[in-house]
């Protein structure tokens, strides 16, 4: 027996094989979970909004009407898909949702491409891949009605076509990198910060490029001036009214007064509501996450100073700066504009940009340094994502939305118990609302007249039912009794018959 043979198969099977089979299963598992939370889960306030007031309207008249653009309710590319996929395969759950699907497969194509196209070894490339791609809070809007995974999916793309630029120096990346930048504000107006940021790191790569570098190719960079000319003028023309219009309306006034807000609730959301200590875990868990970036940064900054000309180092504090570029553009618009800072799902991009300025620093950790004590720590992050995976991952709510969780079942129990032919007044809080009238309307259910939309609980005794948050029986007539209660997050009322 060639022991020397079977020794070499073993080797090639653990550190090829191994990990591009772990990272396929990964995707497809990742690709699962989405689908599987599309289907099963309810719908949401936002996503109940933005069927009924978009599905029959003409959106494309919107770019003359400032009319629609009284709120930021509309995720231009996102609306348009949807109403291509209700009308193609009907109203659910699931075609409300195919975009965001969509926009998961691109999302998970254009990472592994990314590590792929940096990353020598397979474990590295599968590290990457993971944490890049595992954050909860980020699959959450992968499953959803709404524009933000998609916009996230379209940044990637873009991503990535600016590193083929700096590897290949060809046109065609220039105009991949703006379309993916392009779509991406189309898809969630949040992405013009990304959009502008994007502009100016190739503007700081550029310069140092035509300073510390003795030889420079003009023509790839002339080419990626025109393409970015052509698209921000595009841009401008077709977004001018519709920002102006947001911005007379207030809507850039919502979101948070502190970048620190902005910071603690990225961790908190990428925690998904898990805590790993007992008190500080936001603190903690987001202090070890800052030093990496930094240490990132440097490391980036150092070799791109040092060999200029190298497409990895380019590419390397492109990508690291990005996310300090965002965060700062976010703190200048604060100041000379007034806009509040981004939360919650609106600072969403900060998720992909700064996992692959981790990725970055992991590469060159693995490329460069020897130290044990270095290299474990992108496995343990590796693993730690795992870890997270299996404690935070569920099937029963948004997090974002989770008041709605058990708004469809409160609907089936409402048809459940109303006997068929007659109709009972049902009265509820208006965060339940857009979503109670999604179901009871298409579905379609007869058990009520039309749901009424209040921003305040009544005093009177009108409805015979009253669906309304925990804890809050006290708000409403004392003639209302419990009748069903879903747990933690609402409690449906019954009006006394004396």
């Amino acid at each position: 027996m060639d022991f020397s043979r079977t020794h070499k198969k073993d080797i090639s099977f653990f550190s090829i094989v191994l990990p591009k089979v772990l990272l396929l299963l990964s995707a497809i598992t990742l690709f699962g979970y989405t689908v599987l939370r599309a289907n099963w889960l309810s719908m949401t306030h936002d996503e109940s909004g933005s069927f009924y007031i978009w599905t029959e309207f003409n959106i494309f008249s919107c770019f003359a009407d400032p009319g629609c653009w009284r709120t930021a309710n509309l995720h231009f590319l996102y609306v348009w898909l949807m109403k291509a996929t209700v009308g193609l395969f009907g109203v659910s759950e699931l075609t409300i949702r195919m975009p965001s699907l969509f926009g998961h497969l691109l999302y998970l194509f254009f990472s592994y491409k990314l590590v792929k196209m940096w990353a020598e070894k397979p474990w590295l490339q599968l590290i990457g891949f993971i944490i890049i791609n595992s954050n909860p809070f980020l699959l959450e809007f992968f499953a959803l009605g709404r524009g933000y995974g998609l916009a996230n999916a379209f940044m990637m793309m873009s991503i990535y076509y600016v590193g083929v630029f700096m590897k290949t120096n060809k046109s065609g990346a220039a105009w991949g990198m703006f379309a993916g930048a392009f779509l991406a504000v189309f898809s969630n107006f949040t992405m013009l910060n990304y959009y502008a940021c994007l502009v100016g790191v190739l503007g700081i790569v550029f310069l140092h490029l035509f300073f510390a570098a003795k030889e420079i190719k003009w023509r790839p960079w002339k080419n990626l001036l025109l393409v970015g000319i052509i698209t921000s003028v595009i841009l401008f023309a077709l977004l001018y009214m519709p920002v102006t219009s947001l911005s007379s309306e207030g809507e850039f006034e919502y979101g948070a007064k502190s970048f620190w807000d902005t910071f603690s609730s990225n961790v908190k959301t990428s925690l998904y509501g898990v805590k790993y200590f007992a008190q500080y875990h936001v603190e903690i868990l987001g202090g070890l996450f800052t030093l990496l970036l930094l240490y990132g940064l440097f490391i980036a900054v150092r070799d791109f100073i040092n060999d200029p000309k190298n497409s990895k180092a380019q590419f390397a504090v492109a990508v690291t700066i990005l996310p300090i570029m965002v965060a700062l553009a976010s703190v200048v618009q604060h100041y000379l504009l007034g806009v509040n800072y981004l939360r919650g799902r609106t600072s969403l991009v900060f998720v992909p940009l700064t996992t692959l300025a981790l990725f970055f620093l992991f590469e060159n950790i693995f490329t460069k340094e020897n130290s044990r004590l270095l290299r474990s720590i992108p496995v343990v992050l590796g693993l730690f994502c795992v870890v997270h995976a299996f404690r935070s991952y569920q099937f029963t709510h948004s997090y974002e939305w989770w008041y709605d969780a058990r708004t469809r079942d409160m609907v089936e129990y409402m048809d459940s118990i109303i006997p068929k032919g007659e109709k009972v007044k049902l009265g509820m809080h208006w965060i339940f609302h857009p979503t109670a009238r999604y179901y009871y309307e298409n579905v379609p259910y007869e058990f009520t007249e039309t749901l009424n939309y209040e921003k305040q609980y009544r005093s009177d005794v009108y409805y015979d039912y009253y669906y309304i948050n925990p804890g809050e029986e006290n708000k409403i007539n004392p003639r209302y009794k419990v009748l069903q209660k879903f747990p933690w997050v609402g409690v449906l009322m019954v009006r006394d018959s004396l």
